[in-house]
């Protein structure tokens, strides 16, 4: 999952550091989650992450749930960073989702 990440994220403005792989405690066996630190020098943009996937009652089928936070900058500032970043892993999904179509 990280790999593919880091992967995916080199054809897009922006990067991936500090990546980690964790998986949520021994109640949710079926998520696995990454700590990453996005960066986008373009648009002063440095958030902290953590990108959740829970698999599906349905097969091949994952919920993503997105945590990000902004330390600096104004609040309308930290908001468009949090934003960016969540484009960013839009961008992720979709490009991986049309290159593994079924």
């Amino acid at each position: 999952m990280g790999t593919r990440l880091q992967t995916y994220a080199k054809g897009l403005s922006g990067g991936v550091e500090s990546l980690r792989i964790f998986r949520e405690g021994e109640f949710k066996p079926v998520a696995k989650s990454l700590s990453f630190t996005y960066v986008n020098y373009d648009y002063g943009v440095n958030t902290e992450n953590e990108l959740t996937s829970i698999k599906s009652l349905l097969p091949h089928w994952y919920n993503i749930k997105l945590t990000s936070i902004a330390r600096r900058g104004s609040p309308g500032e930290r908001e468009l960073y949090v934003w960016l970043t969540a484009n960013f892993v839009r961008r992720l999904i979709l490009q991986y989702s049309t290159e593994h179509k079924a």
